[in-house]
């Protein structure tokens, strides 16, 4: 639009020149004296001044945008000059009115620029729609964008959620497995050792026993029992049954007083089972309730044995006045090592996981 404005403002200069030359030419004609003097009026030059209202109106219709050149052009063609014999003039005002011819062309052509020009700033006229087009690309834009981001910062929260879980998992199956081996570390493995150790001093001792009194005690398999291993058995005169050292503790005080001292180690490994108890209890697996129960009996097993073994061991002392049937829970032992035997197939599974994961399998 600015050179447009200039376009026209330099077509306004050069009519406004061409005017004031036209001017000039009729003066000097009228004031030189030439041959033709004497000729009539109709033959001077007429060349009508372009009006200043003419190009304001040219202006205005501009300004307002709606370009219309057509019309204007047919109002600024300056009308023919009247041709008059050249050498009837002097030679300056041919060359003068030659001058303004020249100009009279400029201005022509530049009212065709301007002609021109107006057509393309037509042609350049956009429609409502087509300038809200990128108003409506740029709000699809911030649309499209908000979605996208939404949805990236819900799979984040999600990452960031399932990734928590995981780590809570993992700890708690950290903490579990360090549990586990705690139990068999500080509780199982340690029982099943003194339960062992015990164990053998009692066999020990039930071998003496058979060689010490042979028609009282004897080794058979123990009825109901599978597989059938050999226990030590104790006869009666109509009758037989089990092995008890609690029972049997007042006639190993009367006729087998040399076998004591072996009695003394078998409860001295029972105090230090029951100290692991009282201590290390809380390791063993909450479900197994049948596990408790036998630790329990075992502890009042120990206390009983304990003070039999005291009531003969005092010297002179005749008959024991405290009885005690108090026995040793059979089924100790197997519990133990059942728990024991899971919670090392448990910890096997998390070494093969770990070394799975490690590995690239899983």
């Amino acid at each position: 639009m600015k050179m447009l404005y200039r376009l026209i403002l330099t077509g306004f200069s050069l009519m406004t020149a061409s005017s004031v030359c036209l001017a000039e030419v009729q003066v000097l004609s009228q004031s030189v004296p030439t041959p033709e003097a004497r000729q009539p009026e109709s033959l001077a030059v007429t060349r009508p001044e372009p009006t200043l209202g003419l190009a304001s109106e040219a202006s205005a219709t501009l300004a307002n945008r709606d370009i219309s050149v057509a019309p204007l052009v047919g109002q600024l063609q300056a009308p023919a000059v009247q041709e008059k014999s050249v050498a009837s003039y002097p030679t300056y005002i041919v060359e003068q009115s030659k001058q303004i011819a020249a100009l009279d062309d400029q201005v022509r052509g530049l009212i065709s620029s301007v002609s021109s020009l107006s057509g393309n700033v037509v042609s350049l006229k956009q429609s409502t729609l087509d300038r809200l087009w990128p108003a409506i690309f740029g709000f699809l834009g911030i649309v499209v964008g908000g979605i996208i981001n939404y949805v990236l910062h819900r799979r984040q929260l999600t990452h960031n959620e399932n990734e928590r879980k995981e780590k809570f998992s993992f700890e708690i199956k950290q903490g579990v497995f360090e549990f586990r081996g705690r139990q068999n570390n500080e509780f199982y493995g340690p029982l099943l050792v003194l339960l062992a150790q015990s164990k053998e001093l009692s066999m020990q001792l039930h071998r003496q026993l058979a060689n010490h009194d042979p028609k009282r005690y004897v080794f058979e398999p123990e009825p109901g029992k599978v597989p059938e291993k050999p226990t030590l058995q104790v006869l009666s005169a109509n009758d037989k049954q089990p092995f008890r050292l609690i029972e049997e503790m007042p006639r190993i005080g009367s006729k087998l007083r040399d076998l004591l001292p072996q009695v003394q180690v078998i409860i001295d490994v029972g105090v230090r089972m029951a100290t692991l108890i009282e201590k290390s209890s809380g390791l063993a697996v909450p479900t197994n309730l049948k596990l408790h129960e036998c630790l329990g009996l075992y502890l009042a097993h120990l206390a009983a044995l304990q003070d039999a073994y005291n009531q003969v061991k005092q010297a002179g002392a005749g008959k024991p006045v405290r009885l005690h049937t108090a026995v040793f829970p059979r089924d100790l032992q197997g519990l133990v090592k059942q728990d024991y035997e899971d919670i090392n197939r448990q910890i096997k599974e998390w070494e093969d996981k770990a070394d799975g994961v490690q590995g690239g399998k899983i």
